[in-house]
């Protein structure tokens, strides 16, 4: 019985440390990250264009135009193995 008090210490301080550090700080809102919640201009910035790009090709695919599916591979690029 004497071997079992340490592993039940270990998982029981296991416990207590994920709910300090992580659940508790969720539950408050606080996201448990070390951000002021500000995303940084350039991330901000490339979001708006991967917006973009993804609005004009649903656009493009609702017009039927085609957007690298139909094109025929290049031929004689490829190794072929033997």
């Amino acid at each position: 019985m004497s071997e079992l008090w340490q592993p039940a210490a270990i998982a029981a301080a296991a416990l207590v440390l994920t709910y300090l550090f992580c659940v508790r700080p969720m539950r408050r809102a606080h996201g448990g990250n070390a951000s002021n919640g500000h995303a940084p201009a350039h991330l901000d910035q490339a979001l708006t264009q991967a917006r973009a790009e993804l609005t004009r090709l649903r656009q493009d695919r609702a017009q039927g135009v085609a957007v690298g599916r139909d094109r025929q591979p290049a031929t004689g690029n490829r190794k072929e193995r033997t």
